[in-house]
């Protein structure tokens, strides 16, 4: 093989990813680095595989860092860099990489002809960025900053169900349930048959409100568009045993134990 065929290398790397041979592809991708140090799509690859196939966050974050050198404005790059950073609980540096995304494209011209392309990508990216920064938001406690980013997000796309739903989990913990059943009912109208955790949100919402039998009702319709939906089991056997269904309620808090949900288990054991 002519080491310098960058493309024989690519294309080899992409069968090898196919096949799950993930190490014999990031070789490959090593290879056209060694060849071509400023080799833009291997680093990205290989970061690629690094951070969804094998988990290898820090080695990913790594050649996201020299992507990011080679094409600093590029908003893709923090994207991922920003998650992955986020996988090793890096809060402030999955912060900040978010951050930059929004400040790039806050500083687009509409009316320059050079930013036209970024600017057709940027309501996706700035919606998707606000989104995971407001993930991170929550885990950091900042619940006021979590609900602005969700709110930010469904703003730039008023059918980002799943902004709905994940804005509704936090405002439970903030105690506002109407807020938190208004966010799901929306989610649930845009996709229907996509809601399982809508209705189980707010299934948990309707339980916190000592309303059982909706809150049944919620979590049968969840499980039905989801059978391995554990969270909704422990739910419904919540909610069961409240409504004085106790078998079968504590049968839920089994299923769900069994489908692999802590809480389950700690409620059956008390």
């Amino acid at each position: 093989m002519n080491p310098a065929n960058t493309n024989v290398y690519h294309k080899r790397a992409e069968v090898k990813c196919n096949c799950n041979d993930y190490k014999g592809a990031i070789n490959d991708y090593t290879k056209l680095i060694e060849i071509f140090p400023k080799y833009l799509n291997a680093y990205f690859h290989r970061a690629y595989i690094k951070d969804y196939n094998l988990k290898d966050y820090a080695g990913a974050i790594a050649d996201y860092n020299e992507a990011i050198k080679i094409i600093p404005g590029n908003e893709e790059y923090y994207l991922f860099r920003g998650a992955a950073k986020y996988s090793l609980d890096d809060y402030a540096g999955a912060i900040a990489d978010f951050t930059t995304i929004i400040e790039l494209f806050d500083a687009l011209d509409p009316e320059d002809p050079e930013d036209m392309d970024d600017m057709e990508d940027s309501e996706y990216y700035s919606e998707m960025t606000y989104y995971d920064r407001a993930f991170v938001k929550k885990d950091m406690l900042d619940y006021a900053g979590a609900i602005a980013d969700f709110t930010a997000a469904i703003k730039l796309d008023t059918d980002f169900f799943f902004a709905y739903s994940a804005r509704a989990e936090v405002k439970i913990i903030l105690k506002d349930f109407a807020g938190a059943i208004a966010d799901c009912t929306v989610s649930i109208a845009i996709r229907p048959n996509e809601s399982s955790d809508a209705y189980t949100i707010r299934g948990k919402t309707k339980i916190e409100l000592k309303d059982y039998k909706g809150a049944i009702t919620d979590l049968n319709k969840a499980i039905k568009l989801d059978p391995n939906l554990a969270e909704a089991y422990y739910n419904r056997g919540l909610a069961k045993i409240q409504f004085g269904r106790k078998k079968s309620g504590g049968e839920d808090l089994s299923k769900g134990g069994e489908m692999g949900y802590e809480k389950s288990g700690e409620t059956l054991n008390e």
